[in-house]
């Protein structure tokens, strides 16, 4: 559970949640030679928009009020950023990376319990799928989310797949073998799988599709995936903490 019933208790919390986000992230930068990317917290209009559009039964669905990311050139540099959050101490939840099957779009989510009690999303990208979601994709996906038109949505989600096909083709090697070259998940890939999103927690369940996000920017909620997602990486036991957000 989280500390608040109300969003106004929520935006009360929202930032000391992101100050402390940014701390750890502007410290791991330091650290790891990693990028990191703060956008704020998340304005209350669009907190607002997305709990009608989600059907949120409960307002502590939300995990992304605070959020950050993490630009990365290796999968290696992002399990840096898991042990640094271990050996911190901190309380958090991995959920591997994933890939969007309907675009393309890959990345790694990571809830993280603030000291308030505040949950948080980061994300963790390469360089060549975060530039191609800022230069195209972005603006694809905001127009395919707002459209009604079945053959509309097709188009520009065809037209994101073309694009995060090539990011991902021109990301880390180790990254590319979660997933292979289609819009699949690769079969046969759980070593490549394991390899890559090493060292993520004692537990070793399989990341569930169910607790994956939408393509929001930073921070999408683990709770009520608009699209099937592929996912590579395990879980931390913190799941079992947190409220279901089905």
């Amino acid at each position: 559970a989280q500390p608040f019933v109300t969003i106004d208790e929520l935006y009360q919390l929202a930032p000391d949640a992101q100050a402390q986000l940014a701390r750890i992230g502007e410290r791991l930068s330091g650290e790891l030679g990693v990028k990191f990317k703060n956008p704020g917290i998340k304005r209350r209009e669009t907190t607002e928009e997305k709990l009608g559009r989600k059907g949120y039964r409960r307002i502590t669905q939300l995990t992304d009020i605070a959020r950050g990311g993490f630009v990365v050139e290796t999968a290696v540099q992002a399990d840096g950023i898991i042990d640094a959050f271990r050996a911190a101490g901190l309380d958090f939840v991995d959920e591997g990376w994933t890939r969007k099957l309907a675009t393309g779009f890959v990345d790694r989510k990571v809830l993280l319990r603030l000291d308030n009690g505040l949950l948080a999303e980061i994300q963790i990208w390469s360089a060549p799928m975060i530039e191609a979601k800022s230069t195209r994709g972005q603006a694809l996906y905001t127009k395919a989310r707002s459209s009604t038109d079945p053959d509309e949505i097709a188009r520009l989600n065809q037209e994101q797949l073309d694009v995060y096909n090539d990011a991902l083709a021109r990301s880390d090697p180790a990254l590319q073998s979660l997933f292979g070259s289609s819009n699949e998940p690769n079969s046969g890939s759980n070593i490549a799988r394991n390899k890559a999103s090493s060292r993520i927690s004692d537990a070793v369940a399989p990341t569930s599709s169910r607790s994956t996000s939408d393509q929001s920017s930073p921070g999408a909620s683990s709770a009520n995936a608009l699209s099937p997602t592929s996912t590579a990486g395990r879980q931390s036991q913190f799941p079992n903490r947190m409220e279901d957000p089905s």
